[in-house]
């Protein structure tokens, strides 16, 4: 029999919408229908990531993954079954709650934090996005929670440079 070897690794989109527009992201020119991940969908997809042995998800990739009205749900129930769980995010959706959420049950492994942008007016032209302000404070909210607690996260921040935009 052939061996096949396994992804260490995988990445779920919990949804295909987003509330940003980046220039760089193919998100807006999806035509394929948006809609978000269902429970079976989600469970089964862990069940079979734990028989192949995979044990790192990424949640984010198509979409915003915070905007899933089950993400946190579903973050708890990977965790509890032992995953290693990573979430790239516009930080748009990171209430207060949600963050003192995540640090205090340390429900993350890793933040990627995607901002991409140093000022409102540069967000804007990256993002098509008006709430530079209230996603800075946002980010600001979690990093103090996060730099006053064990740090059971590792945080990482991205900044794609584009000439013309940022």
């Amino acid at each position: 029999s052939i061996k096949r070897d396994m992804p260490r690794q995988i990445k779920l989109s919990l949804t295909n919408i987003c509330n940003y527009r980046c220039v760089m992201c193919p998100n807006p020119r999806l035509t394929q229908k948006r809609g978000y991940m269902e429970d079976a969908l989600f469970f089964k997809i862990l069940d079979d990531c734990e028989a192949a042995g995979v044990k790192r998800l990424s949640l984010g990739g198509t979409g915003e993954p915070l905007l899933h009205r089950k993400y946190l749900d579903y973050l708890k129930t990977a965790k509890e079954r032992g995953f290693w769980v990573s979430t790239t995010s516009n930080c748009s959706q990171l209430t207060n709650e949600l963050a003192d959420t995540l640090v205090r049950e340390k429900l993350l492994d890793r933040l990627c934090i995607s901002v991409y942008s140093a000022n409102a007016a540069e967000h804007k032209r990256y993002s098509e996005a008006d709430n530079f302000d209230e996603v800075l404070q946002r980010i600001k909210y979690f990093l103090e929670q996060w730099g006053g607690s064990e740090k059971g996260i590792e945080v990482n921040m991205w900044f794609l440079q584009l000439p013309g935009v940022n």
